[in-house]
């Protein structure tokens, strides 16, 4: 997947939580026509963004990435949360010490970023309410109790 070759943790775990959500967990039929190899790559990135052991293999990963990356910002606020409450009287010469979180990620700002990246951020708009997703849903994959066919999810991949 583009974000993590791009190691932009925060869109991999939005994209994931995404995927997970019940209006598309449920597209089973749809999710039979992907190549089996897309599942042995999605099986990569939900251990890579695994809460178990603390997000282990996140942190292995932030840690053996060098350069540009973008944090998963959920994790870290709430690293830093923690920090703040447990140590809020903490004097000493490490506080002074690097933050990874202030490197810049060159690419984005200065307009020469990836197009797509760009026009998925500023153009972008996801659907919050409930009921619209759970339509559309129904319009890419009926449930089997309508009769529906996997024309619709086809069609859907098409664009």
């Amino acid at each position: 997947m583009r974000w993590r070759e791009l190691n932009n943790y925060i869109s991999l775990g939005a994209v994931i939580a995404g995927i997970k959500s019940p209006a598309v967990g449920r597209l089973h039929a749809t999710r039979d026509l992907l190549p089996p190899d897309v599942g042995i790559d999605w099986l990569k990135l939900e251990i890579l963004m695994s809460s178990s052991r603390s997000h282990a293999a996140y942190r292995l990963a932030w840690d053996n990435t060098d350069g540009e990356r973008i944090a998963y910002l959920p994790l870290h606020l709430r690293g830093l949360a923690s920090a703040e409450q447990g140590n809020a009287t903490f004097i000493g010469a490490e506080r002074d010490g690097p933050r990874q979180l202030e490197m810049p990620y060159r690419g984005l700002g200065d307009g020469k970023g990836e197009p797509t990246i760009k026009e998925l951020l500023l153009e972008g708009r996801p659907e919050k309410d409930e009921d619209t997703l759970f339509t559309r849903n129904q319009q890419v994959e009926p449930s089997a109790d309508t009769g529906g066919t996997l024309d619709k999810s086809k069609e859907f991949f098409k664009r």
